[in-house]
């Protein structure tokens, strides 16, 4: 049988954060404020079998409900494009084409003015005075840069850079820190020309630079030069006004680039697979917290491998040959999570013990299997699974696997190879639970979508022992699914107690 958690009479209070020696008795008084989700789900009475309304949780049953039933009865909206604001709110689009912002509230959630341009998804800044910078379209210049603070005089266009109804379709806005945004776009206008100047013929997908005025936004650099495009991506920022970032300039490949926010300050930061190979296949970055960077790349001779840079094309150098060989021991879609004592986990193959949990202090030789879950050449932790590593802020991190004999159920780690161990077997037996971690909640709790057999694909929450792991709502009772989706924190990071 399922635990399911009983809410408190009073509900859940944010727990106090303890306090370290020497601190006064002020920090008794801090607390954790809740981290609530927005997420698209289905009952019984509100989307019905074939549809979805918008609902929140915080990862209690209590704070667990639908947002807003807004198409009535089990028609439901089909609510999709999630994008988080980072003020705490978050827009939407419906089916029916209707954009909406919500604060997590039924209260605060309205749809938006029909004269504003139609949201697209993807990225968004916040600019810091109540506006953000993100992608729109107006049904006139297609998908472009827009500053808005959605409402229709706080609307503009921030510039055309693709005239024409087609659009640039802008994408990784991120902020610099000194007023400035860069982001990648396409141009691919005939009149278009590269900073040098003189006629061009478009100039593809690459890096553009903006300080929220049209006279300030302009192309960073042509990386590819003429039409084709450097496709720029992963953009990470160093902390020191430099940010990371891959590109392909059609000769190198796909590679690693640095950029201080100038034309004359970008330029490739090394060529890890040496010619035209790429050698990062979109991989974005990792701050270790020391002035490193971990990303997953392939030189040609090793394989796709965990990788480490300084910044500087000295400091980028393999970081272990996990495969030996042309064998790939990382998959392109592995993600790496810092712990709290500096070490990194991560997802590897040695070729003998299949995919599963790996962990590394940046060096070779502190860079070594953590656990073999599912003995022999089986993958524990799949590649889908181990994307969702996620710290639960007391040094051990939650992460989804299968020994074969539980099937994918959740996992816990403190780093060590006998603090590695099954949480719980959610749903009983080799079938497995399917778990998927959510993210982190308040209080050194995750959240899970899982399925323990009985009452369907429902949310759960964990505090990575058995005794803490419940269902945390059963939103459409019984055996049926919820088929929770498309989960969105509205919670600003900041407000974590271990900044997650």
């Amino acid at each position: 049988m399922a635990r399911v958690d009983t809410p408190s009479p009073s509900g859940t209070p944010p727990s106090a954060l303890p306090c370290q020696e020497g601190e006064d008795d002020m920090c008794e008084d801090q607390t954790t404020a809740p981290v609530q989700y927005i997420f698209a789900a289905r009952d019984p009475v509100h989307g019905g079998a074939s549809d979805l309304e918008p609902w929140v949780t915080d990862g209690t049953a209590e704070g667990t409900h639908l947002l807003l039933d807004i198409v009535p009865g089990t028609g439901g909206s089909s609510p999709s494009g999630f994008t988080a604001l980072g003020d705490g709110r978050a827009v939407f689009t419906t089916r029916d084409g209707t954009d909406w912002i919500t604060d997590g509230t039924a209260e605060g959630t309205t749809p938006l003015p029909a004269t504003l341009p139609a949201l697209t998804g993807g990225s968004v800044a916040a600019l810091g005075d109540g506006r953000f910078l993100l992608a729109l379209d107006d049904g006139m210049h297609g998908t472009e840069p827009v500053i808005t603070d959605f409402t229709a005089a706080g609307t503009r266009l921030l510039a055309d850079l693709n005239p024409g109804p087609d659009g640039s379709a802008p994408a990784l806005f991120t902020a610099l820190g000194d007023g400035r945004f860069v982001f990648s776009a396409s141009d691919r206008s005939p009149a278009s020309a590269p900073p040098a100047g003189g006629e061009g013929e478009g100039v593809g997908r690459e890096l553009w630079i903006s300080d929220g005025t049209a006279g300030g936004t302009h192309l960073l650099a042509d990386i590819n030069p003429g039409a084709a495009s450097s496709d720029p991506g992963g953009i990470t920022l160093l902390g020191d006004g430099r940010f990371l970032f891959t590109a392909d300039d059609g000769t190198h490949g796909e590679e690693p680039w640095i950029s201080d926010g100038t034309a004359c300050g970008t330029h490739l930061l090394a060529d890890i697979q040496a010619g035209a190979g790429r050698s990062t296949f979109g991989s974005g970055f990792t701050a270790l917290g020391d002035g490193r960077f971990i990303v997953t790349a392939d030189d040609g001779i090793h394989g796709l491998e965990p990788w480490i840079t300084d910044g500087t094309a000295c400091g980028t150098h393999l970081l272990a040959d996990i495969n030996p060989g042309l064998l790939d021991g990382v998959r392109i879609l592995t993600s790496y999570l810092v712990l709290e004592d500096g070490r990194v986990l991560m997802t590897g193959d040695d070729g003998i013990h299949g995919l599963e949990p790996w962990i590394t202090d940046g060096t070779a030789e502190g860079t070594r299997l953590l656990a073999d879950i599912q003995a022999g050449g089986a993958d524990g932790a799949s590649v889908f699974a181990s994307a969702f590593y996620t710290a639960l802020g007391d040094g051990r991190a939650l992460f989804a696997a299968s020994d074969g004999l539980h099937g994918r159920e959740p996992w816990v780690t403190d780093g060590t190879t006998g603090g590695t161990q099954l949480v719980m077997d959610i749903h009983p037996g080799e079938v497995g639970s399917d778990t998927l971690i959510v993210g982190p909640l308040a209080e050194g709790r995750v959240l899970l979508r899982a399925d323990d057999g009985e009452h369907g694909i429902e949310l759960w929450s964990t505090d990575g022992t058995a005794e803490g792991t419940a269902l945390v709502k059963d939103i459409w009772p019984g055996s049926f699914s919820s088929m929770a989706l498309f989960f969105t924190r509205l919670t600003p990071m900041d407000t974590d107690a271990w900044g997650a």
